[in-house]
């Protein structure tokens, strides 16, 4: 059934297509409008033997495993054979009065966009299909760990962040001949010398037997894929993770290798440090916009389902383009507990504990949507959707930042490295707020109203707030942005002021905050609580 529906989809698509390049070709002609005029009957005769010949043809499935060899070859026949019916019905039997420019244009242009349409469709499915590992992506995220909220009411918090002793392990009985130690200083790393000295300040390296330490310089899946489980102490791979195809997988793989409390360090380019390399490399100016188009390719691409099976069919997951955030993310889904990083020659080297079983959440922060649990009229939860603005995999990190960072009044960790530059900008000017017309629309918020939060953050409000806010929907347009406040505690009044107000009330209520509110965004005077960071 899920098949036919594909198909369904696939042949609307083909219409939009058809229509598309038809249009092109009579606009690029003198007399457009005559044109459309002239043809646009006959235009329904062309698409009907075009899609009759598609369907007969089976172009609109691409169930697996029709191979990609087969694929091409197979829409192009299809679409000769519909251009013999065309001229067939055109030149013999004279039913209709096409351009030939018309004919061959429109055709060309479908064919093209065809092609390039189902072959980035076919290598998405593929990528699915083949994939085996947890965290696979997705358009909009919805993992239960994007519910757990970042910071708490009103604390203001600092933390040491200062470098402890050299971590030793529980198994790190080894005499210091036995030890990993001297191989490290005289063969793996005698022309890394700053690397060497890191690991020594972070490590006690006595603690790790060389028998059980394994050094890589390499980003194949086969050299680690036939170790004995719970077998190593150290796994150190020099090469970095970018070239890695499945990165989880990898990850994975070495925490499952490892024994408890073991380590695993890793390298990796940083956007930062790649940044940085364009500019060096290519100047200013150039540096920009190469790193622009490599952003979108590298970066961007990964990310949407529709264009990642061809990217990774493409690049075969090299080179990829990875945050430091994302890196540290992805540790701490699969299972590490990076207990320091560092930036040496041009790569940021990550030190982390094997410290529990890689999680098995099926749909981490990855793609560009996010949809989370929120608490509406009558405490009925709905999903509240909005543009991600986080790095991907930072809700992993949510333990590791209440570690290593303060909370700001505003009730959100200071200084929110997760948070990408760009979602800085989209945050500021509310444009992370766009998607939650999708839930106005449904009618699960109204246009002015009381913030969407969490049960956790309902929790915490004082009970008569509580009470009055579930009689009542929350709003696309949130009170406090009338009230311009910056700290929870604030909102918090703001929003009891406002419901007190509505319940006795609602209309005139309603419109003085909408315009407050309105006044207070478009002038700039108010931001958004995620901005106070």
């Amino acid at each position: 059934m899920k098949y036919k529906i594909f198909s369904g989809f696939f042949c609307l698509l083909d219409i939009l297509i058809v229509g598309l390049a038809f249009f092109m070709v009579a606009w690029y002609r003198s007399g457009t409008r005559v044109i459309l005029l002239q043809y646009y009957r006959p235009f329904f005769g062309f698409l009907a033997i075009w899609i009759l010949m598609s369907l007969l043809g089976g172009k609109y499935d691409l169930r697996p495993p029709k191979r990609l060899k087969n694929l091409i070859p197979n829409i192009m026949k299809i679409n000769i054979m519909a251009l013999g019916v065309v001229f067939l019905l055109m030149y013999f039997f004279q039913l209709f009065f096409y351009s030939r420019f018309i004919v061959f244009g429109t055709i060309l242009i479908t064919t093209t966009l065809e092609l390039i349409l189902f072959v980035s469709l076919f290598y998405s499915f593929k990528f699915l299909r083949d994939s085996d590992i947890v965290g696979k992506t997705a358009f909009v995220t919805a993992s239960a760990k994007m519910e757990e909220v970042s910071g708490s009411f009103f604390t203001v918090q600092k933390k040491d962040t200062s470098v402890g002793i050299p971590y030793t392990p529980a198994f790190g009985k080894t005499v210091q001949e036995d030890s990993v130690m001297v191989k490290l200083w005289r063969k793996y790393l005698d022309e890394n010398s700053k690397l060497f000295s890191y690991l020594n300040d972070m490590l006690n390296l006595t603690g790790f037997s060389e028998k059980r330490s394994m050094i890589l310089k390499s980003a194949t899946f086969f050299n680690i894929e036939h170790v004995e489980e719970q077998s190593e102490h150290l796994f150190l791979n020099l090469h970095p993770i970018n070239d890695i195809r499945r990165i989880n997988a990898y990850f994975i793989k070495v925490n499952q290798n490892l024994m408890a409390g073991g380590v695993y360090v890793c390298c990796g380019e940083t956007i930062t440090q790649r940044y940085r390399g364009f500019l060096s490399g290519y100047g200013k100016v150039f540096g920009n916009v190469f790193y622009f188009f490599d952003f979108l390719f590298r970066r961007i691409c990964p990310k949407i389902p529709f264009t990642q099976g061809i990217y990774f069919a493409l690049t075969k997951g090299r080179n990829r383009s990875l945050s430091e955030t994302e890196i540290l993310g992805r540790l701490f889904f699969c299972g590490f507990k990076v207990i320091g990083y560092q930036e040496i020659e041009g790569l940021t080297y990550f030190v982390a504990i094997k410290e529990k079983k890689y999680r098995e959440d099926p749909n981490p922060s990855y793609g560009p949507l996010i949809k989370l649990k929120r608490v509406g009229l009558n405490g009925k939860i709905f999903d509240c959707y909005k543009f991600r603005t986080m790095h991907p995999y930072s809700e992993y990190l949510q333990e590791y930042i209440h570690e290593m960072y303060s909370v700001s009044e505003s009730g959100k960790f200071a200084n929110d490295f997760r948070i990408t530059e760009w979602g800085r900008i989209i945050r500021k000017y509310w444009i992370d707020e766009i998607p939650q017309f999708i839930n106005l629309f449904k009618g699960d918020i109204r246009l002015i109203g009381t913030r969407a939060i969490s049960l956790h953050y309902l929790s915490q409000y004082p009970a008569d707030v509580r009470e009055m806010r579930l009689r009542t929907k929350p709003g696309l347009i949130p009170v406090y942005t009338a009230d311009k406040v910056t700290t929870l505690l604030e909102l918090i009044h703001s929003e009891r002021r406002y419901l007190e107000r509505r319940e006795k009330s609602p209309i005139k209520t309603d419109a003085v905050y909408l315009f407050k509110a309105l006044y207070n965004i478009l002038t700039r005077k108010v931001k958004s609580l995620d901005c106070y960071n």
